[in-house]
């Protein structure tokens, strides 16, 4: 009955500091601006590792970034790197950014392509970038005939 007990205790315990840290890491700000020039200046670099992570964060957290600078970058490395594994990595960055130029240059690379997986990839992003852009383009606000009749 003891041990249940201690068990009991350190749960919640553990449960309380748990909350207690995530208020604090949800209390600080991120300066999202700063945070995107440092990536932009990560992909810049000749060092695979920083450039694989700062993709790695553009897509994580690219609905609050402004990384269109780091197209280029992004695309440089998808079109000279050879390990397919990081070009799929470029390309989701690029699909993450949503810029529309990256998106019409691997339009135009697909048919160069020789990695089954990385083309294949490609063309998913594509067909999503596209798909997400006619969706867009044929939303309007005006009410249906069925909401008129309401």
């Amino acid at each position: 009955m003891k041990k249940l007990m201690l068990y009991v205790n350190i749960a919640v315990l553990i449960g309380l500091l748990v909350g207690i840290n995530n208020s604090f890491a949800q209390e600080r700000q991120v300066n999202w601006e700063a945070f995107s020039k440092n990536l932009v200046m990560a992909l810049g670099t000749t060092n695979t590792g920083l450039q694989l992570s700062a993709m790695g964060m553009i897509i994580r957290y690219s609905d609050k970034l402004q990384v269109d600078d780091a197209v280029f970058d992004i695309m440089r490395i998808y079109r000279l790197n050879k390990d397919p594994q990081v070009r799929i990595l470029a390309l989701v960055a690029l699909h993450k950014i949503q810029n529309e130029w990256s998106m019409y240059c691997l339009k135009s690379n697909m048919k160069f392509e020789t990695d089954e997986r990385v083309k294949q990839m490609c063309s998913f992003v594509l067909n999503d970038y596209y798909t997400q852009k006619d969706r867009a383009k044929h939303q309007t606000d005006q009410p249906l005939l069925t909401d008129a009749k309401k």
